[in-house]
């Protein structure tokens, strides 16, 4: 069995140990990620197109919440309406992308559980 050798750098956002998005416009990573309509959306002021369409899409009431969206999805859409629809599940991304997106969401968990944790011994 093969690992998957990752890249892993430091991300420069203060809501970084808090955000529970799965793609980041900070994450290099972000290309090889899925986003659903009923998921969160990063919080940053300055964002990318993407992350502008993201949050449209989530105000949609009609769109499908079970189809996914990936970078390349987003920035190829344009017009956002009730019609737009995502990659279905029937459909589903390459294993690699999965992988990268569950040790992505591991890996921000152990970040924000080390975070979390004061440890501080006074003698």
């Amino acid at each position: 069995m093969t690992q998957l050798n990752l890249l892993h750098k430091e991300i420069n956002c203060h809501f970084y140990l808090t955000c529970t998005a799965p793609l980041c416009p900070k994450d290099m990573n972000a290309d090889n990620s899925i986003w659903f309509p009923d998921e969160p959306v990063c919080r940053l002021r300055s964002t990318p197109e993407w992350v502008k369409k993201q949050k449209k899409i989530t105000r949609l009431k009609k769109i499908e919440r079970s189809n996914y969206f990936t970078v390349d999805l987003l920035n190829s859409i344009i017009n956002i309406n009730n019609q737009l629809k995502g990659k279905e599940v029937s459909q589903p991304p390459s294993n690699e992308i999965i992988i990268r997106r569950q040790i992505s969401r591991q890996k921000d968990r152990v970040k924000r559980a080390a975070a979390s944790v004061n440890l501080r011994f006074d003698i």
